[in-house]
């Protein structure tokens, strides 16, 4: 289970690492197009792994790394999400655009 978990955590710092040296920080929105494309690529990913953790012609080891990886990819898809959601308002106060009512304070 360890190596399992080790597997996993690696395979998502090669994509993390990967998308870091392919992103350009001097954008008015920092590579919103790219961004995109990687989460449909991820979403692609993240189908193939939960197809995999459902197969059971694979032993149970491999079903279970397939099931971390994706628990990682999606990750990293919310991840990238709420990136791009929080450079598009991050001069507006996000309770106020969802019309969000603060409980008061007694």
């Amino acid at each position: 289970m360890i190596g399992e978990f080790m597997d996993a955590q690696a395979t998502s710092s090669i994509l993390l690492k990967k998308l870091v040296e392919d992103f350009d920080i001097k954008t008015e929105v920092p590579n919103q197009i790219y961004l995109e494309t990687q989460i449909a690529r991820l979403q692609r990913m993240m189908l193939i792994y939960k197809t995999q953790s459902k197969d059971t012609k694979l032993s149970g080891r491999q079903r279970s790394r397939a099931r971390d990886l994706e628990q990682a990819t999606n990750g990293m898809i919310n991840g990238i999400k709420f990136s791009i959601s929080f450079w598009l308002h991050k001069d507006i106060d996000l309770m106020e655009l969802e019309d969000v009512v603060e409980p008061s304070v007694q």
